[in-house]
């Protein structure tokens, strides 16, 4: 028994100091080596590294690491990629969110082409990756993830859950193009 609870506290420890390794590479750009601690632990993409909840793929998402984006979606299991793409923050944001707000039209693309119902999941806002594009005047952004929605005549992902449209927040934000 004194050695489960010894072997769990290494295990936790040991979780630790790879969530703090993971962020690290991350801060410092160390791309390789996130990938190689992927390779050494399947489970790392899916780790919580910041106190904001991001994963390493919202951290790269932040910092416009479109080819790492690209390479890692490539080299892992298509189900272990659309479990890491819908993995939310504390602010219900996935990495297409992140994507959309910042108007990363590569990532944008790479991430819809995974999945395009991502388009469709909504943050604790109750905004969609399409909403945030036009509500942060990231038109390119916008008009490419409308163009990966199957039914351009669908317009759920244009809607706030309180309501409000992209017409009211983007007229609101003075975003007239």
């Amino acid at each position: 028994m004194i050695y489960r609870n010894i072997d769990h506290c290494s295990q936790k420890k040991m979780e630790i100091v790879e969530i703090e390794s993971l962020f690290n590479y991350a801060m410092k750009g160390q791309w390789r080596e996130v990938l190689e601690a992927y390779k050494n632990n399947p489970g790392a993409l899916e780790a919580k590294v910041t106190k904001a909840e991001d994963t390493v793929l919202h951290i790269a998402v932040y910092v416009g690491q479109t080819n790492f984006l690209t390479t890692l979606l490539e080299n892992i299991n298509e189900n272990v990629s659309l479990a890491i793409l819908y993995i939310p923050n504390s602010k219900g944001n996935t990495p297409l969110h992140l994507a959309a707000e910042l108007g990363n039209v590569d990532i944008c693309n790479t991430i819809a082409q995974r999945d395009p119902k991502l388009i469709f999941c909504k943050n604790f806002e109750g905004e969609t990756p399409l909403y945030l594009a036009a509500i942060h005047g990231s038109k390119n952004a916008f008009f490419c993830l409308h163009g990966h929605l199957q039914d351009k005549h669908d317009y759920s992902p244009c809607i706030k859950t309180n309501g409000d449209t992209i017409l009211h927040s983007t007229i609101s934000n003075e975003y007239f193009g």
